[in-house]
């Protein structure tokens, strides 16, 4: 009898998530949840000092901006 499957961690989209209050959220969240986190904005050197800063592996960072409804549900759905 095998061991049931490990659920896996839910995956939360940050939008606009290199200003603030979107790091401390992503801090947050990361510090606090067993989750992985997508931090999005429109700024890709933004994001990029963001994934250096914070270096996690449960991060993903991708430039997307809020108002593209087709990008964002692409984002959700990975």
């Amino acid at each position: 009898m095998s061991a049931p499957p490990l659920p896996v961690p839910p995956r939360i989209l940050i939008l606009g998530a290199y200003s603030a209050i979107g790091q401390d959220i992503t801090e947050g969240l990361l510090d606090q949840l067993d989750c992985a986190v997508t931090a999005s904005g429109r700024d890709p050197r933004k994001l990029d000092r963001m994934a250096e800063r914070l270096g996690r592996e449960r991060l993903c960072c991708t430039r997307l901006a809020a108002l593209d409804a087709q990008a964002v549900r692409a984002a959700c759905e990975r």
